[in-house]
């Protein structure tokens, strides 16, 4: 994979997790640009935890899709972090940036698909478990919000321009427990990520 060979990926994790820092990978301008342009168009975030209740306060940010306000900013962001990454496009799920402002969270949480969810089946036999994950960090003028992983007591300070990815599978392709993180509440100013899961299986979607 492009992530794990290119010589501007720090590898952050030990043995037990593939989690890689890349610095740089937007650059200021575009991590703006992007911010002014979202604005307007956020909603609040929503999960469907492992009984199929949703949110119940576990990620209390707004979202914004970003394929609903230009299609084309969409297609370029995704072939950027899919050239990040080695990994076509076409095995991303649609694009979300999330804001979060003082006080708001989300708490410890796996990005792969937990046996116990009510919906793991229907997500495995249509695109497969989720494989990467890559986060965008598109500011870092606000203070706490740093991003967690429990089980390795290993925490990623945001830096604007810098992605976070790390595979939530083992080398046996199994979930990897060690992945379950948090993003820890924002103290004060915003906070805007973009979030990227790539899945086993390609999506059969007009981009």
């Amino acid at each position: 994979m492009a992530i794990t060979r290119n010589p501007n990926s720090i590898r952050v994790a030990d043995v037990r997790a593939q989690i890689y820092r890349f610095e740089g990978a937007f650059s200021e301008q575009e991590c703006q640009s992007l911010i002014t342009r979202l604005e307007g168009h956020f909603q609040p975030s929503t999960v469907v935890d492992q009984q199929g209740d949703s949110n119940q306060g576990y990620r209390t940010s707004y979202t914004a899709c970003l394929e609903q306000i230009s299609h084309q900013e969409n297609i370029r962001i995704k072939n950027k972090i899919s050239a990040l990454m080695g990994i076509d496009s076409a095995y991303l799920e649609s694009l979300q940036i999330q804001r979060y402002s003082a006080g708001q969270e989300y708490k410890v949480h796996c990005d792969f698909f937990h046996e116990s969810s009510p919906s793991y089946q229907k997500c495995l036999d249509s695109v497969g478990q989720r494989t990467w994950t890559c986060v965008v960090y598109l500011n870092d003028d606000f203070s706490g919000g740093d991003t967690h992983f429990t089980q390795l007591d290993m925490t990623v300070t945001p830096r604007t321009g810098m992605a976070l990815c790390w595979n939530n599978l083992s080398p046996l392709g199994k979930p990897n427990e060690y992945t379950y993180h948090c993003g820890q509440p924002v103290e004060s100013g915003f906070k805007y990520i973009i979030s990227a899961w790539f899945r086993e299986k390609p999506f059969i979607k007009t981009q």
